[in-house]
């Protein structure tokens, strides 16, 4: 049975699917028996799967029955909806990276999706597995999930209000990092040098920055001609769930050398490096004391 059949015939039945986990959920099957009646029908309640956009989740199947690998927007998809949807209601929720079916005759499935743990009274809880993306969306109790699939967790990330998946080595592919970071710098750029080469050359950092930090708070312009003199200076943005923070930094063997504080945890830069004399040249001349950033920006 091709993807296509396959994704069809649950569209059409997917009502009769839905009851049919309802009922798993109540039987005796799932859970131990110490969990009591009321709480396997609150579980139950929770069950939910529906289609969003039957377009996407046909389009999708057709690109995997032609044999595209990584089709669909399985990983951006799902942290979004995590973000937006269960982080704010949810004290513990877990992003997953897995892979499905990877020791069974069964074509393997590289998947992400979002676990929860919902207490439904102050003794039982239970793992909710969360799958929004390809325009279908599934809730079950992850251990349905995992009974009826081989699941080979490979990484694990815990969501908090902040959390940016981006700044995690290994989740997203370098280009579709580069592409975010595009994304939320657009609404500064400008037609100038310094935006082109920002747009064509910009190079992604991760660091994770202790506290203790030589430079200004709020200098960070100034604290770059303040570390090692052999050390790169680089011009762009810190990258943050809100938008961008335009900043400067030193590089130094390929690694961020944070001079400024309040810049501590893990961090996701993006820019450009810059000749030292000539930053230094027009900060000098920078005698209405412009932001830097701009000053490249803007080619004042």
């Amino acid at each position: 049975m091709t993807t296509v059949t396959l994704t069809l015939n649950r569209i059409n039945n997917v009502e009769a699917q839905k009851q049919q986990l309802m009922d798993i959920c109540k039987s005796k099957h799932l859970f131990h028996s110490g969990v009591p009646a009321n709480i396997q029908n609150a579980i139950a309640k929770d069950v939910n799967i529906y289609y969003y956009d039957t377009n996407l989740s046909m389009r999708v199947a057709h690109q995997q029955d032609q044999g595209a690998i990584g089709a669909g927007n399985c990983l951006t998809s799902n942290f979004n909806y995590a973000m937006n949807k269960l982080v704010p209601v949810y004290d513990d929720v877990t992003f997953v990276h897995a892979m499905i079916n990877a020791t069974t005759t069964k074509k393997p499935i590289n998947h992400f999706y979002s676990v929860v743990k919902k207490w439904y009274s102050k003794d039982f809880f239970c793992e909710l597995m969360f799958d929004h993306s390809n325009g279908y969306h599934k809730q079950i109790p992850y251990l349905l999930y995992t009974a009826h699939n081989t699941v080979k967790e490979i990484k694990t990330l815990k969501l908090q209000k902040t959390t940016m998946v981006e700044k995690y080595e290994g989740w997203m592919l370098p280009k579709c990092v580069r592409e975010r970071c595009l994304d939320a710098l657009k609404p500064r750029l400008h037609k100038t040098p310094f935006c082109d080469k920002l747009v064509k050359e910009g190079v992604i950092f991760r660091s994770i920055n202790n506290s203790q930090v030589t430079g200004q708070s709020k200098r960070c312009y100034d604290n770059v001609l303040t570390g090692p003199s052999d050390a790169t200076i680089y011009l762009g943005v810190i990258v943050e769930s809100f938008g961008v923070i335009p900043h400067a930094w030193l590089v130094q063997e390929g690694k961020v050398l944070e001079m400024t504080p309040n810049h501590e945890g893990r961090q996701l830069y993006f820019g450009v490096p810059v000749d030292r004399e000539e930053y230094v040249k027009r900060k000098t001349e920078n005698t209405r004391q412009h932001d830097m950033f701009d000053v490249y920006v803007l080619d004042l």
